[in-house]
């Protein structure tokens, strides 16, 4: 996404030239940027609206009116010959870049753009609203921070009502690709990173153009320093997280150092990446791999459940189970009966012991971006009152 949001950022500032002098040199580099774009996510394709609106714009002040068409095709063809340098798996094997690779579906193209986004992802977006309304309340208010968010819609709506050619570029590109992500089952948060490069800009006007008055521009430019600041405060507030002990780690060591040897360990769900990481196999891409971590693994008895939520194995009363945020966020959030079911066989007697980020932590129950939960992890330790007595992190 990152890399894709780079070379968008290049195709958009190439058709920046376009406007301002539609030399055939911005229109080529905007092409092969277009290209690369795609190439790196195949969702950005929106971005060829850009250029070609700023060749359209442009060509309407200029002669011969067939240079437009004539940088056009100049467009497509630097765009497909650059994706094709970039993703030359079209015509390698054309079939394994449509359908996936055999025995791993949902690996081709048709499947993501058209069946995925079409059936969603598990629970996860599963009645959060309408796509548009979903990323503005989440994915673009996490993304970018409510103050820079309100900038930078302010900047929209300053942008609509102007309307010069640059506008018109950047609002096309921005409106289409915003309502073709929107119209997605699946909504990670990460698909709008896309459009943050338009967002800043048009904040960043609004910021630094305010006429009239000394205070109203001192007072354009405080409210830019305060959505920059608050954007900056949390970006190197997330990454002190990242840099620092993950929770997943911490609740591992906690088990190393109190845990008896062989001490049965239960989990609500098949581990994965969001479990403390007890085995190596844990990391395995297939459910039953990380389920041979249970047979693998000499320093504890690992309880793994066949189904997902089956509270069977705390009747027997285990030493310690685990659940993690990441499982239990959408399960919670929609009443699923096996879920509320597995919390409610906890023990009463059972110890709660809580190991969450040190910044930024997610409150329970809040609706964050799935992304955004992948360096925020909250685990949760039920600990037998028979265990050794827990030393809180």
């Amino acid at each position: 996404d990152v890399p894709a949001t780079f070379f968008v950022t290049l195709t958009l500032w190439r058709s920046a030239r376009i406007l301002a002098r539609g030399a055939w040199a911005d229109t080529l580099w905007a092409g092969a940027a277009a290209g690369l774009s795609i190439a790196t996510k195949y969702s950005v394709a929106p971005v060829l609206a850009a250029p070609f609106a700023a060749l359209l714009i442009a060509g309407q002040n200029r002669e011969p009116v067939g240079s437009a068409w004539a940088q056009g095709a100049i467009l497509l063809a630097a765009a497909a010959c650059a994706f094709l340098a970039a993703c030359p798996g079209v015509l390698i094997n054309p079939e394994a870049f449509w359908n996936g690779i055999p025995g791993w579906p949902g690996s081709g193209v048709r499947y993501e753009l058209f069946v995925h986004a079409r059936e969603g992802h598990g629970y996860l977006f599963t009645d959060t609203g309408p796509g548009w309304w979903y990323h503005l309340k989440v994915s673009l208010r996490y993304g970018l921070g409510l103050p820079l968010l309100a900038l930078s819609l302010a900047g929209v709506a300053l942008a609509a009502r102007r309307l010069t050619p640059g506008d018109r570029v950047l609002l096309l590109y921005l409106v289409v690709y915003f309502v073709i992500t929107s119209l997605s089952a699946v909504r990670f948060a990460r698909y709008m990173l896309p459009l943050f490069p338009v967002l800043c800009v048009l904040g960043a006007r609004v910021a630094t153009g305010c006429e009239g008055s000394g205070r109203r521009r001192s007072l354009g430019l405080a409210a830019g320093a305060f959505a920059g600041g608050s954007a900056a405060a949390a970006s190197i507030l997330l990454t002190a997280q990242m840099a620092g002990p993950d929770p997943r780690d911490v609740a591992a060591n906690y088990l190393e150092t109190h845990a008896p040897s062989q001490a049965s360990i239960s989990f609500a769900t098949t581990p994965w990446f969001y479990s403390p990481p007890l085995s190596p196999y844990f990391g395995a891409l297939s459910a039953p791999a990380r389920r041979h971590g249970a047979e693998e693994t000499t320093r504890y008895r690992l309880l793994i459940p066949l189904e997902e939520w089956d509270a069977l194995e705390l009747v027997t009363r285990p030493d310690y189970a685990v659940v993690s945020n990441l499982e239990s966020l959408h399960p919670l959030r929609l009443q699923l009966p096996q879920a509320k079911r597995w919390f409610a066989s906890v023990p009463g007697d059972y110890q709660n012991l809580r190991f969450a980020p040190r910044y930024l932590a997610p409150q329970d129950g809040e609706l964050a971006p799935e992304d955004m939960l992948y360096i925020l992890p909250v685990i949760t330790l039920f600990q037998k009152p028979t265990s050794p007595l827990p030393i809180r992190p």
